[in-house]
């Protein structure tokens, strides 16, 4: 059986976590889009572009969705 996966690329985060415009955008769009027989992929780890928090960008993406109602399997 294939599977749909969404990719949520990795953007912009304060050093505490807090997530962009653009990640929010990206994310938005994700939830608008995603269905439970998908997959999502978040992406985006450490760079100082980006992020210099302790944790990977993809681990505040993965929170958000999940917050926002996204079920734990289909990451």
């Amino acid at each position: 059986m294939k599977k749909e996966v969404l990719v949520v690329l990795g953007s912009p985060n304060s050093p505490t976590g807090a997530l962009s415009d653009i990640s929010k955008s990206r994310l938005n769009f994700c939830l608008e889009n995603y269905s439970e027989d998908q997959k999502v992929l978040c992406t985006g780890g450490w760079g100082d572009h980006f992020n210099t928090s302790n944790k990977p960008h993809a681990d505040y993406a993965k929170a958000y969705l999940i917050k926002k109602g996204v079920l734990e399997k289909i990451f």
